[in-house]
């Protein structure tokens, strides 16, 4: 997290911790992707379960984290999918399929676990819970 700190002070980019989370003012998206992408360069190594979340507000940083193949996490899920049979249309599988990020994690045999598996909702999180750990 040092490390994190001082990229901030050397880019001068105004920043605190609230309840352990990291809070950065940036002044473009374009910034806030540059910052989110060295964030996760820095902190993510073959330790870390990276868990990916959904919506429409991560999908240009995953492009870029695919893009810049940077990353090398010892696996990859999520925290966020629309139930579903699996590649539904609002799945959030598909968004980070359609942005690379997959095809990186594949490509570097990083294990990725999705979610949607064809059970039922309760068995499918009792199934994913028990995956991930």
């Amino acid at each position: 997290m040092e490390d994190v700190k001082n990229l901030l002070r050397e880019k001068n980019i105004l920043s605190h911790t609230n309840q352990g989370i990291l809070v950065a003012k940036v002044a473009s998206d374009q910034l806030g992707l540059q910052l989110a992408e060295m964030i996760l360069s820095a902190m993510v190594d073959t330790h870390t379960l990276f868990l990916l979340s959904g919506g429409r507000t991560p999908k240009s940083l995953y492009g870029s984290l695919a893009v810049a193949e940077s990353m090398q996490p010892a696996a990859v899920g999520m925290i966020d999918e629309r139930y579903g049979p699996k590649w539904h249309n609002a799945s959030n599988e598909l968004m980070i399929r359609e942005t690379g990020l997959l095809r990186y994690f594949e490509m570097r045999g990083i294990p990725f676990f999705p979610i949607n598996d064809g059970h039922t909702r309760e068995e499918t999180a009792e199934q994913y819970d028990e995956k991930l750990r």
